[in-house]
């Protein structure tokens, strides 16, 4: 039988306005790096909500008139676990493929970068995507 050993993870995370070089985080665990995936996630969107809020507020009290949730931008996330990368907007979804990336697919890896960035939109995600499968046959078509 295999010792349980956790596994030691490397882990970066490139916020969307980067205001510094970004630094690799060893983090031995995958409970512990998905905990610190969420707590980035729904920092984020803590954020944005209160955000929201005060934009709401401030905008009934100018002119009475309703507020529209969608005035600020959405974060689109990248994550990369091995050769594995997802893409989206979506939270819950970011965090559930980071879960199964790290407890179902790797759960014997000893030693792995985790990657998570933010951008504007899904065209620049993409694009970063598409360079991180460049090495990869299938990256274009025939």
């Amino acid at each position: 039988m295999k010792p349980n050993v956790q596994p030691i993870l490397h882990f970066s995370y490139a916020p969307l306005h980067l205001e510094s070089e970004i630094k690799l985080e060893k983090i031995i665990g995958f409970e512990k790096l998905h905990n610190r995936v969420d707590k980035i996630l729904y920092s984020n969107m803590h954020k944005r909500d209160k955000q929201i809020m005060h934009n709401c507020l401030a905008k009934i009290r100018k002119d009475r008139s309703p507020c529209v949730v969608d005035e600020l931008p959405r974060i689109v996330y990248l994550i990369v676990c091995s050769d594995e990368i997802f893409v989206s907007d979506c939270n819950k979804a970011i965090s559930d493929f980071a879960e199964k990336m790290f407890y179902c697919n790797y759960a014997d890896d000893v030693d792995r970068c985790v990657y998570l960035q933010e951008y504007e939109s899904y065209e620049e995600a993409y694009k970063v995507a598409l360079d991180m499968k460049e090495p990869n046959p299938l990256c274009y078509a025939q």
